[in-house]
């Protein structure tokens, strides 16, 4: 006997349809949304587990107290769920999740229980800290543009510095408040580059990523956090969408509607695009390989992107093998 349970979850409470091979609902309840109540409910089911419960802020705590419990877990993309007509509740929702993975509908989201999946964490608070961080510049230097005082470089960030006195009083008090936000968030993000340079003496994946031109520690930390486990993708060409560092053709009864990213990690298309920058700029095997491009009668802008795409597959090649960076073969290649 199969078992296909949905499970809309909530901070205080789950909501769990269970139904069978025929679609039959068998069984529904509403639990605390604890890890003894939730294990306790699916330890009461008879036969195969089939678990479903859509991706959100507590799908990494759900994937560890759920995943021993049952036979098969998937945590699934909302945006790929299709939208049932009429009433919504959590019991539509979560038999909607039962039915949808009975008819193996579901679009699966990569989890994992490990140091890199852990890293992620640190990866995305790190990424607010740096969104924040330039937010309260702008902010800070907005006072200054405001009042036609011109303003250029780094050294108005720091606290010596005497150009608040050119505001008005209330400017000032602005400014000042600004200023111990601009350094409170700098010191933050010293902190976790602190962090991500550790992580490449004990994790051999980030150290082997910081052998490839223009990927440093945090770049590296940045890679490995969201791959993960490179052989989740079957060749570069997956791991470029998830770069979103290609389009996909939307066509239908042989008429083009233009091109699409998919669902992917944006930061990875922003790291390798400023890789590729950083080639650009040096000499090597990727300066070379962005000049052949542009011999070939390719834009810059193409070029560019191109040796975007060779770096990520660099990127992913060197996680796979566990070998570093060799410039002589990436050259054999150009």
């Amino acid at each position: 006997m199969s078992n296909y349970i949905g499970m809309d979850a909530h901070s205080k409470t789950c909501m769990f349809v269970v139904v069978n091979s025929a679609g039959k609902e068998i069984k529904q309840a509403r639990i605390n949304s604890s890890e003894r109540e939730i294990q306790k409910f699916l330890g009461s089911l008879r036969g195969k587990k089939h678990l479903t419960f859509e991706e959100c802020s507590m799908s990494r705590w759900l994937h560890v107290v759920t995943k021993d419990e049952v036979d098969e877990l998937v945590v699934c993309n909302p945006c790929f769920i299709p939208k049932r007509k009429g009433p919504k509740n959590d019991y539509q929702d979560a038999l909607h999740l039962a039915q949808q993975l009975r008819g193996g509908f579901l679009t699966p989201v990569f989890h994992d229980n490990t140091f890199l999946s852990d890293l992620r964490k640190v990866v995305a608070s790190y990424d607010n800290v740096v969104v924040d961080l330039m937010r309260a510049k702008c902010r800070f230097k907005a006072l200054f543009i405001s009042r036609a005082i011109p303003v250029s470089g780094t050294r108005i960030y720091k606290t010596n510095d005497s150009a608040i006195g050119l505001l008005d009083p209330t400017s000032q008090f602005v400014a000042r408040n600004l200023l111990k936000q601009i350094e409170f968030l700098a010191e933050a993000k010293l902190e976790y580059k602190r962090v991500f340079e550790g992580n490449t003496n004990f994790n051999n994946q980030i150290k082997l990523l910081t052998t490839i031109p223009g990927i440093a520690a945090v770049r590296a930390n940045i890679i490995a956090g969201a791959v993960i486990d490179p052989k989740r993708f079957p060749n570069k060409y997956k791991f470029w969408s998830y770069c979103m560092l290609v389009k996909h053709d939307r066509t239908s009864d042989g008429k083009s509607y233009g091109k699409i990213s998919t669902f992917g990690k944006i930061s990875l298309k922003g790291l390798f695009m400023s890789a590729a920058a950083d080639g650009i700029c040096g000499t090597g095997a990727f300066r070379d390989y962005y000049d052949a491009e542009i011999a070939a009668g390719k834009e810059p802008a193409a070029a560019r992107k191109n040796l975007a795409r060779k770096i990520a597959a660099i990127s992913l090649a060197v996680m796979r093998t566990g070998k570093a960076y060799e410039e002589k073969l990436v050259k054999k290649k150009i």
